[in-house]
């Protein structure tokens, strides 16, 4: 058994979990939200912000060209809009309008938007100075003194994606985190507030409307008070869909020998530090730093370029041993890469790429150079190394050493800005502008020179939302993932966990430890397949691409049924193929291999994991196979006992005596491999096992006939069957029938796969209840009894029946009660129905196994629970629940296993 130690270190963990995060669509013709009451912002000295998320659908095309977003305007004016034809504002321009004594004044934004972009709008007035300005992603647009002095008039019904009574100046998309202020308060505090949900106690909140209902026509005023309930007009709340208002990524800036400069090294020294970003390569045969921290000579950075670094190349680097760029031996490949690299509290050097450790040096605290001076990106300091070719995206510096857990949960997902020990976080979110804003409380904004703003598909995250539809644009920070997406399904409270479906190849991917994500269609992985959360193959194939790899870091592939599999060219290896866990060692060249890894137990005596190993070449390999499990993959069995077993058809197997097991590393070992095929653990001497693993017996009964029903899980060496018969429980069993005389009785030979069996027997009496018992048969003559069950064929009058048909439903107790191995559970139906269930549950609600399902005629019927799951795993000691469900019956009992 592997024992884990648990080592605490003094790292920053950055992984948060997401509640769910919904908006509200707006049809630009008749849709709109009111207070239920009116909103009182003026007052002398009162102070004036409006901001929101939106998603502009369309532009007006009548109406005077002009589209609200929020507002006042009645009794007074605080209006953020789109568009004012009377003073020449295009309809795709913002503008923020107040009444001071009766008479509208207006700020114009300068900055056009685009349709299907998601922007952070805010417009603040500041009565102290009379100052006013519009924001855009966090960046004053425009700026100046709005109106005639202190005091604005707006205290009306409050209006969002429209105005005026009756409505009218419609907008035509998305809505999301209005929030109505009488506050002043500095651009820094915008930013700081853009990318989370708010408390709702926040000085100066008059209203907050996060619209994060899924169903109904009303929305919460989340300000503590909640004063101002709105509903929604003209709308059926089905507009409820999911944001992408806080995921990223959406922009990002293109080099081409150019830059960004900072005025701060981030309060960042020698050792203790994490610098990350996402990059886009279009060649192999590029060179220049990604970022800078510090003057060209002192610092460090990470780039591209090769072994020298004055020559162009595709080799990951970093500037680290005084001032040398150390390459990592490792190429970038092209497209978008996450790369990042840490130093230690004692100069240890960590290069990470697309979330792997591929580069460590010890190092020591003298290695790096403090940095001094600025920061860049895009370069090693102005025009000194600049990036010859690419896209930069979400550029984030940490003063800490964040762990691998830490990159790989956080690169597939935007940040807030405001978490601890994150000193310089840029995202890139702008679409113009000659500033990349930083979004911590350094507010390190850095200067372009060049550099050009584009659409960024560096991740794709899952939305925390109400449907888990894959297929479903909407659920996708960046739409549904296509071949080359970097996939992240992130940790979440609330909401509903994705559904794969559609058989989707993606690129790297990432499971977060409380994702949830479940399998209904197979699935490609081109990249990396991070899992911190259990994976399902749930009947699935999951198939890893030639220079996928698996690393199941917190969670594991498991399932008892469906596999996860991996093609690729092996020739000389010694290395865990793909991370599927199957090390092979040979000096051959095996071609183009196969390897399949599931994890349904072959037969009762083996653990729930195997392998195929499928080589073009499979003969004189020579080979050494480690094959790898987990503790919670045993079934069951005495560890110290397993053995490596090898079958050429995946039903016949033979033990590998000198295969060897490492109970400490979970381990199976065999060397001196002439060829490869089919590979499992289990017992030693496991040929002596139960011929036959029953999943289930039942009894049905009708008119003159009586039609016995099994399946079992697996088998082994069975002969066939035989069917015994009695007229009492404890009387003389005669033999009905058998296997040597009725084909239909015969056996599966050895099988790891599930088979069912039917049996009727005609010769009874209506009203005559009778026993059956039902033999297995191995090839060595081992006879295996299971049962009694009982049937009533057409019962008789006068024992709670009528006629020959139950009076009413029953759910009998089962008898033995308690039990151990098995015991019989007993039901009359008075009518056909719809559909029957017999199912066991544990005392969680968690479903163990379906006894019965399916569409009986009336009658008395019988089944046999034998203590497994449907999976065939043996259940522990304890209480459980049976359950008869039926379209007008529902009955349950409680049942004891003891052991």
């Amino acid at each position: 058994m592997r024992t884990l130690t648990l080592i605490l270190l003094i790292l920053a963990s950055v992984r948060f979990t997401f509640a769910q995060n919904n908006t509200l669509r707006f049809d630009g013709v008749d849709d709109y939200v009111t207070t239920n009451n009116a909103m009182d912002l003026d007052g002398p000295g009162n102070s004036v912000i409006l901001e929101a998320w939106i998603y502009v659908e369309s532009f007006p095309t009548g109406d005077y060209d002009i589209s609200s977003i929020m507002g006042i305007e009645g009794n007074g004016a605080a209006l953020l809009r789109l568009g004012d034809p009377g003073v020449n504002q295009p309809k795709n321009m913002l503008q923020f309008v107040l009444t001071f004594s009766g008479q509208q004044y207006k700020l114009n934004s300068t900055t056009a938007l685009n349709t299907n972009t998601w922007y952070h709008v805010a417009a603040a007035w500041k009565s102290s100075t009379t100052v006013a300005y519009i924001t855009i992603n966090g960046q004053v647009d425009v700026s100046g003194s709005l109106g005639p002095g202190s005091d604005f008039t707006a205290n009306d019904i409050f209006y969002i994606g429209a105005i005026f009574s009756p409505a009218e100046r419609f907008f035509n998309g998305k809505i999301d985190e209005v929030r109505v202020w009488n506050a002043d308060f500095s651009l820094a505090t915008i930013r700081a507030n853009m990318y989370k949900e708010l408390s709702g106690t926040e000085t100066g909140l008059v209203a907050y409307y996060k619209l994060n209902e899924s169903s109904g026509t009303s929305t919460a005023d989340a300000q503590s008070s909640a004063s101002h309930n709105a509903t929604l007009y003209n709308m059926t709340g089905n507009e409820w869909q999911a944001s992408a208002a806080f995921a990223g990524p959406k922009q990002a800036l293109d080099f081409t020998l150019d830059y960004v400069t900072i005025s701060s090294i981030f309060g960042l020294s020698t050792t203790t530090l994490t610098v990350e970003s996402w990059v886009y390569l279009a060649s192999t045969s590029e060179k220049g730093a990604f970022v800078h921290i510090g003057d060209h000579d002192t610092g460090y950075g990470i780039g591209v370029g090769s072994s020298d670094w004055d020559n162009a190349g595709n080799e990951l680097i970093v500037l680290y041993d005084l001032r040398r760029w150390i390459p990592s031996g490792i190429n970038i490949g092209t497209g978008w890469h996450h790369v990042a690299f840490s130093i230690g509290s004692l100069g240890e050097c960590t290069i990470y790429l697309d979330g792997v450790a591929v580069y460590v040096e010890s190092g020591d605290p003298t290695d790096p150079l403090a940095p001094t001076g600025s920061s860049s990106i895009g370069s090693s300091q102005t025009t000194t190394r600049s990036l010859t070719a690419g896209m930069i995206d979400e550029v984030r510096i940490w003063k800490s050493t964040l762990t691998e857990q830490d990159i790989r949960e956080n690169m597939f997902r935007a940040l807030v800005g405001n978490e601890t020990n994150l000193v310089g976080y840029y995202n890139f979110d702008n679409t113009s502008g000659s500033t990349l804003p930083d979004f911590t409380a350094g507010n390190n904004d850095g200067t372009l020179t060049g550099p050009v703003w584009v659409n960024s598909s560096a991740f794709n995250t899952w939305l925390n939302t109400y449907s888990s539809t894959w297929t479903e644009a909407a659920n996708w920070s960046s739409g549904v993932p296509v071949s080359t997406d970097n996939v992240g399904i992130i940790n979440y409270s609330g909401g509903a966990s994705p559904v794969l479906s559609g058989t989707p190849t993606v690129n790297h991917m990432v499971i977060g430890s409380s994702a949830g994500l479940t399998l209904s269609s197979d699935a490609v992985i081109n990249g990396n397949l991070f899992l911190y959360d259990n994976l399902d193959l749930n009947g699935q194939t999951v198939t890893l691409g030639s220079s996928a790899r698996l690393y199941e870091a917190g969670g594991n592939v498991q399932g008892a049924s469906g596999q996860i599999q991996t093609t690729r060219n092996l020739n000389n290896i010694d290395e865990d193929v793909a991370g599927l866990g199957a090390k092979i060692t040979t000096s051959a060249d095996m071609g183009s291999t196969t390897i399949i890894r599931g994890h349904e137990a072959q037969g009762p005596q083996g653990i729930e994991r195997y392998y195929q190993i499928n080589p073009a070449n499979n003969s004189g390999l020579n080979a050494t196979l480690v094959f790898n499990y987990l503790d919670s993959e045993l079934n069951g069995l005495t560890e110290a006992d397993l053995r490596l077993f090898k079958s050429t058809d995946g039903n016949t197997w033979a033990e590998q005596a000198s295969s060897v097991v490492n109970t400490t590393d979970n381990t199976l070992t065999l060397s001196g491999i002439a060829d490869f095929s089919w590979w499992t653990g289990a017992i030693q001497g496991a040929d002596a096992s139960l011929p036959v693993e029953l999943a289930s017996f039942s009894a049905d009964a009708g008119d003159g006939w009586v039609t016995l029903k099994w399946s079992t899980a697996s088998e082994l060496q069975n002969q066939g069957f035989e069917i015994l018969r009695s007229d009492a429980p404890d009387g003389e069993f005669q033999l009905l029938d058998s296997y040597t005389r009725n084909s239909d009785l015969r056996g599966a030979g050895t099988s790891n796969r599930a088979h069912d069996y039917t049996f009727t027997d005609t010769y009874v009496y209506n009203g005559n209840t009778y026993y059956y018992k039902l033999v297995d048969v191995d090839n060595n003559g081992v006879r295996t009894e299971h049962g009694p069950l009982s049937a009533t064929p057409e019962s008789a009058v006068g024992d709670g029946k009528k006629g020959n048909v139950p009076e009413a439903f029953a759910l009998y107790q089962n008898s033995p009660n308690p039990f151990n191995p098995s015991t019989t559970i007993r039901f009359d139906l008075p009518g056909s129905s719809a559909r029957v269930l017999l199912e066991v549950y544990n005392l969680l609600g968690q479903k163990i196994t379906t006894l019965y399902d399916g569409v009986p005629e009336a009658g008395s019927y019988s089944a046999i629970w034998n203590g497994r799951n449907d999976a065939g795993r043996e259940m522990p000691s304890g209480v459980y629940i049976y359950r008869l469900s039926t379209d007008n019956f529902v009955g349950s009992h409680r049942m004891v296993l003891m052991k």
